[in-house]
């Protein structure tokens, strides 16, 4: 299946590109993974943890540091399983058939 290109040249139909894929790959490859989608839902969690354990350890609460403690843990905790998750399946990727560059060390 071609993709066909939005531009077209005037009264022609449009053009369509060489590149041969389907839409389904292309959505299934930008799907964020399941790993993803939890840690991003848990988000609210710990910003709502952190925003009690703050206003707790404001007013005199002492387990309001621990609450604000886990809250900012978490929160670094989901960034990192993130991006090493992301990072994994972005690198795990077909790289691209290119040729390489020329020798350019003569400037």
């Amino acid at each position: 299946m071609y993709m066909k290109s939005r531009l077209s040249e005037r009264g022609n139909e449009p053009k369509t590109s060489g590149v041969s894929t389907s839409f389904q790959r292309v959505e299934d490859r930008d799907r964020p993974s399941a790993i993803v989608v939890v840690v991003a839902r848990l988000g609210l969690v710990w910003l709502v943890l952190l925003v009690v354990g703050f206003y707790g350890g404001a007013l005199g609460w002492r387990g309001g540091a621990f609450v604000m403690l886990a809250g900012v843990c978490g929160n670094v905790a989901g960034h990192l399983l993130m991006g090493i998750t992301e990072y994994r399946r972005v690198m795990r990727r077909p790289w691209p058939s290119v040729r390489p560059l020329e020798d350019d060390d003569e400037w």
